[in-house]
């Protein structure tokens, strides 16, 4: 489907039981999550790679994610003193049951990933620019992560989480626009520079 038309589509029904009051389908951000951190393991250099995630800010690989778990560990041996403290291997070479496992996809995308990446971008000086694509994922990610997973009531239009969802949005908006305004690469390049379509139409 078309981006245009789903964002065109109702998202309302009618309500029998509160004919006042639609009601209003949402997706499910837990498997969203999931795809968005899955896209991101597909995406690399090696010949098994499917995808090669290219943001204006730079590569976004998964190869990022394990070095700066590794990094993490090397650094801090102790798992008291890690800056993201809840990573394990099952988190950087997840098996398929473990793929469906929301916590491993949220702790991946969340406020703590986003202070690793930012540390190991300082440890690594000058070749920490290389991660500035990443970093501006979890940027979005997080804001994601944090906001669905707050279980007080959004009781107005102008609450804080819809406008920092929408800061979220716009990010992934912007980016498959200029993606898809280059005009040098064909359409199959495209989406392999890009969250999947199906994930941006969620």
């Amino acid at each position: 489907m078309d981006r245009i038309l789903l964002l065109s589509a109702s998202f309302a029904a009618p309500n029998a039981c509160l004919p006042h009051r639609p009601l209003v389908m949402m997706m499910d951000p837990k498997h969203l999550f999931k795809k968005i951190r899955n896209n991101i393991i597909k995406s690399g250099f090696g010949k098994n790679s499917t995808r090669l995630l290219s943001h204006q800010a730079g590569f976004i690989t998964w190869d990022m994610w394990v070095k700066a778990y590794q990094w993490d560990h090397a650094t801090n041996p102790s798992e008291v003193s890690r800056i993201h403290h809840v990573l394990t291997d099952e988190h950087l070479w997840p098996n398929n049951g473990q793929k469906m496992r929301n916590r491993l996809a949220e702790d991946v995308l969340d406020k703590e990933m986003l202070h690793l990446f930012k540390a190991y971008e300082k440890a690594e000086g000058h070749n920490g620019g290389s991660l500035n694509g990443a970093i501006q994922l979890l940027e979005a990610t997080n804001i994601l992560v944090a906001n669905f997973n707050d279980c007080r009531p959004i009781t107005t239009i102008e609450d804080d989480c819809r406008k920092r969802n929408a800061k979220a949005l716009a990010w992934f908006t912007s980016w498959e626009d200029k993606v898809m305004a280059e005009e040098q690469i064909t359409a199959v390049i495209k989406w392999t520079k890009l969250i999947s379509q199906e994930t941006l139409l969620t």
